[in-house]
């Protein structure tokens, strides 16, 4: 196969992409130089330069046949028969071998891909990165509203804390003010109850008087109170509704001194 460097590569290029270009990825060099050597070892195709016949030498030199000898040597159109063979059959000075020209469209290959390749990735590099930039930078506003949430947070807390802290110091201070009154108020009941004096297992009647029962006791222990000593006298309610035993009188005299004569003198 005769191939030139012009019209020889375009042909190979075009079979090339034609046939061979579409089924092949980068990585695969080594099978894509086989198939460039495959397809241009069974290509038919010559170029135009080496398809024409050369033409035919002049004749003028051609020595004249003499039909009555028998001798004559046919050495020299021998050879001039054989050197026409040959220049027909050998390729053009233009011509390069399947070699440079595999080379020579494998680095055009290359470098084609290589535009195709680098302006994809860098068209998919701008949209990824775009992108990219779109989810950081919402990504920082969130971190920044959530740096605001949480100061704002931690401020609540911190007051929190110091309201915490005063609340209980308060509640100590009522605590033990609490602990005063009560104490205040359970002297304050002693007192009021100085005067008190409860009488129990007094039989108990319909429309009876509580009065006449402290001073008929008086009387009967030898310690004589009057009506004006008394201050209330009245049946206490039970304790056990269900129980038989008779409500006890509790009597308030009017004076602790009083209740202390009564008391001593039932105690006889």
């Amino acid at each position: 196969m005769c191939t030139c460097n012009a019209d020889c590569a375009v042909a190979a290029e075009l079979r090339y992409l034609v046939q061979v270009l579409p089924t092949f990825t980068i990585s695969n060099s080594n099978i894509l130089e086989l198939s460039i050597r495959r397809e241009l070892q069974n290509s038919t195709w010559t170029c135009p330069s080496c398809a024409i016949k050369p033409p035919r030498g002049d004749n003028s030199n051609t020595p004249v046949q003499f039909p009555q000898s028998d001798k004559i040597t046919l050495r020299s159109k021998l050879r001039e028969a054989r050197a026409s063979a040959s220049s027909a059959n050998s390729p053009c000075n233009q011509c390069v071998t399947q070699d440079e020209l595999i080379s020579n469209i494998r680095n055009e290959i290359r470098e084609a891909m290589r535009d195709d390749l680098t302006d994809i990735i860098n068209t998919c590099l701008k949209g990824q990165l775009k992108q990219l930039r779109e989810e950081i930078n919402d990504v920082k506003d969130s971190i920044s509203f959530t740096n605001a949430m949480f100061e704002e947070f931690k401020s609540d807390v911190i007051s929190a804390k110091s309201t915490m802290h005063q609340v209980q110091k308060e509640n100590e201070d009522l605590r033990a003010t609490t602990s005063i009154l009560l104490q205040r108020i359970h002297q304050l009941e002693q007192l009021s109850r100085i005067s008190n004096l409860e009488i129990q297992c007094v039989p108990e009647t319909k429309g009876e008087n509580a009065v006449s029962y402290v001073t008929q006791l008086g009387h009967i222990i030898k310690c004589e109170i009057r009506e004006t000593d008394i201050s209330y006298c009245s049946r206490t309610a039970k304790a056990n509704p269900q129980s038989t035993r008779p409500r006890s009188i509790l009597v308030n005299f009017q004076s602790s001194r009083t209740r202390d004569s009564y008391l001593a003198a039932a105690s006889k």
